[in-house]
C-alpha cells in the first residue's frame, strides 16, 4: 500500500493497494485509518 498527498480536495490522500498474492483479495467500502489519538490530519 502507498499513500500520496493530492492537491484537491484538501486534507485527502490517495491510497493505492496492490495485491501481490496468488488469491483474489476484495476491498469493500473505504479504508478507515486511525493514528491513535491524533487530533490533526497526517502529513
Amino acid at each position: 500500500m502507498t499513500a500520496q498527498p493530492v492537491s484537491r480536495p484538501i486534507n485527502h490522500m490517495l491510497l493505492t493497494v496492490t495485491n501481490t498474492g496468488t488469491k483474489t483479495c476484495d476491498l469493500y467500502y473505504y479504508p478507515a485509518l486511525n493514528f491513535d489519538d491524533a487530533q490533526s490530519v497526517p502529513r
